[in-house]
């Protein structure tokens, strides 16, 4: 009998958890078209996250060198500056704890990132791995929907931020599967 509640205990906190996070997975998706001064830095970005995907999903024996993961650490760094002068102008620059935590972690990502990639330091496959598009824009996009609004920053948001990454995970993942593949081979064959 006990175990038995227990057991209805927990799916009902699973569910309402469920509710929660899907709830807040659509305050995300929905932030952009509520603060329509976010579509000026998050409209480029996810224009390129496309680009970027479908190119290196059509052209599969491309890699990623060193200058583009380089490049890409750059627009992280260009992104932080943009959610600084954003909290600047609200007057919640070091006023608002939690956001001010997540522009000054993205800049000191994008330092690192920039500085290990600029000088080779982390292994070529780790390094590109990270700083490759789809994360280097996936951590500007949720940083701009966590600043430009007001959506709280709490385990709910993280999960829904989760969701969304496994979602454009798939999304992405679908495209390059569907997309036509022609190899650096091929494309020199059908040059001549």
């Amino acid at each position: 009998m006990f175990f038995a509640l227990n057991v209805a205990v927990y799916q009902e906190t699973l569910r309402i958890y469920g509710i929660q996070v899907w709830n807040r997975f659509l305050e995300l998706l929905y932030a952009p078209l509520q603060h329509k001064e976010m579509l000026w830095i998050l409209a480029p970005l996810i224009f390129t996250l496309l680009m970027i995907e479908f190119y290196f999903g059509i052209y599969v024996e491309e890699e990623l060198g060193w200058n583009s993961a380089f490049a890409n650490t750059l627009v992280l760094l260009f992104v932080s500056l943009d959610l600084g002068r954003n909290l600047f102008e609200k007057g919640l620059l070091f006023n608002d704890s939690i956001k001010t935590v997540i522009v000054l972690a993205v800049f000191i990502e994008a330092i690192l990132l920039a500085f290990f990639d600029f000088f080779h330091i982390i292994p070529e496959r780790f390094a590109f791995k990270i700083s490759s598009s789809l994360p280097i824009n996936f951590i500007a996009i949720s940083a701009i929907l966590l600043i430009y609004s007001s959506i709280r920053v709490d385990y709910i948001t993280i999960s829904a931020l989760v969701l969304l990454a496994i979602i454009l995970s798939f999304v992405i993942g679908f495209l390059h599967f569907i997309e036509p593949k022609v190899g650096n081979s091929k494309l020199l064959e059908h040059q001549t």
